[in-house]
């Protein structure tokens, strides 16, 4: 079979089991449902194509972060309501719209996704500036809520190999590198 066969026959598997945001969009919805982690509904979903699998759920944990920012610039917009998008869908193409590098572009989304999502673009960066204004923001990283940005509030949870170590010796040294109990 020549390759572009191949291409053709992957592209229609992709389509069948639904483009990239619609994809994410399921994800998010399940993970408000509570139906699972998200890793276990991207990377250990035997139904989401393997080519997907890193990029909607690195899409997702950037969209959870500023979820409040893309909220309120959804719900400044009554044009973006009338959309037939689901509101996770909206969240995941206005993160890409705003925040990503490529944007809507490079995630290969569908034309009429991206026919329909760009004339907000304007509207979504005036409010955009506006919330970054309120809140003092120089740049992106400050619109992340601080329990999020700041790393030393993330819980870490260790496994001691007792053959190696003394679970005592573990904590020393780790209350020496300045983590807290």
């Amino acid at each position: 079979m020549p390759k572009n066969k191949k291409a053709l026959k992957a592209q229609r598997k992709l389509k069948a089991k639904g483009s990239f945001y619609e994809l994410g969009a399921k994800v998010l919805e399940r993970l408000e449902q509570r139906e699972g982690s998200i890793k276990s509904l991207t990377v250990g979903n035997s139904k989401m194509p393997d080519d997907y699998k890193r990029n909607i759920y690195a899409l997702i944990c950037q969209t959870l972060k500023l979820a409040p920012v893309l909220t309120r610039i959804l719900d400044s917009s009554e044009e973006v309501k009338k959309l037939k998008f689901s509101r996770q869908m909206l969240l995941l193409l206005t993160h890409d719209l705003l925040f990503a590098k490529g944007g809507l572009w490079n995630k290969g989304a569908d034309p009429n996704i991206n026919r329909t999502i760009r004339p907000f673009r304007k509207e979504f960066l005036k409010e955009l500036d506006n919330i970054r204004q309120e809140m003092g923001a120089k740049c992106d990283e400050d619109l992340v809520p601080e329990h999020l940005r700041n790393d030393k509030l993330t819980f870490r949870y260790v496994r001691v190999n007792t053959l190696v170590w003394t679970t005592d010796k573990v904590v020393e040294h780790f209350v020496k590198d300045s983590y807290e109990l």
